[in-house]
């Protein structure tokens, strides 16, 4: 029927994904029979062959399929990411540079639908791998797996990690200097873009724009539920209190948000804006942009996390109250 065996759907997902992992890692195992044994008549080897699954990762969804090829197992994992145009430029350099431009395939829109047994879903790009070779690069089998996991990552973090690396002030410049050319260019806007990466479903964007000595990153968040937009908009106003960040009501913007932006929003439906502002001391080594960058990418959907955690939470307190309240007019009948 053109669709693949299994779908498995992680709603909320901070790190790596672990389902997708597991599913990943024995193929890589050099020790394990599926690869050790390249004769066809092994059964757990006959077992690997016919994978074909499917696992959304919030805004990524990872096809997996397994077949042989002259004897070897061949492993494919095709990646769809929402807002790919957006992104791709700066995507595809870091992808190519973290798997290496032999086993990647970047697809075209027009092939797209013509993926594995008439898949009309498309796909962004292509991961072939041939399971009894050589892992590519300088990849073992478990850092293979948890950079295929980390996909999402690699994707949505690229064009944010360009953003922050002009605020490294470079080896050997007189700091003095650079603070002076910082402080004369200081509220002029360098470049500005929208970092795509919310579901499609979601009217809530991100707007990233860069200065000589900062960057802000401004999250316009919409709910349609009323509860969870009352959440949200709490939430909000506690991390403004909490961290380093500027809390906006929904009818008040912050002046850095796009004019030409204002006419698309979905009125009624806003928490509000959040901004954050990062200078060089949050971005300052490797280590530090990397986790920032990480943390503002995963930023909605550890929102979505607690808000929806604290819905189920109060929806099973009320539920238990009502029971017990019920439980409480029948024995007085």
């Amino acid at each position: 029927n053109g669709k693949a065996q299994n779908h498995h759907v992680i709603g909320i997902c901070l790190a790596p994904n672990k389902q997708l992992r597991g599913i990943l890692l024995p193929f890589f195992d050099k020790e394990s029979p599926p690869v050790k044994s390249r004769s066809s008549s092994n059964k757990e080897r006959r077992r690997m062959i016919g994978l074909d699954d499917v696992i959304t990762d919030f805004n990524v969804t990872y096809r997996i399929v397994t077949f042989l090829e002259e004897d070897a197992l061949i492993l494919e994992v095709f990646v769809s990411a929402h807002g790919w145009d957006q992104v791709k430029d700066d995507a595809i350099v870091d992808l190519r540079e973290k798997f290496g431009a032999e086993v990647l395939r970047i697809l075209e829109p027009s092939k797209t639908a013509e993926i594995k047994a008439g898949n009309k879903d498309g796909f962004n790009f292509c991961i072939r791998l041939n399971c009894d070779e050589a892992f590519p690069l300088e990849h073992t089998a478990e850092t293979l797996a948890d950079d295929i996991c980390d996909i999402r990552f690699l994707i949505y973090g690229s064009a944010l990690s360009r953003a922050f690396r002009h605020l490294l002030i470079p080896a050997g410049t007189d700091k003095s200097s650079a603070e002076a050319i910082n402080t004369n260019a200081r509220s002029t806007p360098i470049k500005s873009f929208e970092l795509p990466g919310f579901p499609s479903r979601s009217s809530s964007s991100c707007f990233v724009t860069c200065y000589r000595d900062r960057v802000s990153i401004m999250f316009d968040l919409h709910y349609t539920d009323g509860n969870e937009r009352s959440l949200g908009q709490t939430y909000l106003k506690k991390f403004a209190d909490s961290y380093d960040c500027a809390f906006n009501k929904p009818m008040n913007p912050p002046s850095m948000f796009p004019g030409d932006k204002l006419n698309r929003r979905v009125e009624g439906t806003s928490a509000g804006f959040l901004t954050f502002t990062l200078h060089h001391r949050h971005v300052d080594s490797e280590e530090k942009l990397n986790r920032k960058v990480r943390r503002l990418i995963n930023f909605y959907t550890y929102l979505q996390y607690h808000v929806k955690g604290t819905t189920t939470y109060m929806h099973s307190r009320f539920r238990r109250h009502g029971n017990d309240l019920f439980k409480a007019l029948l024995k007085k009948k």
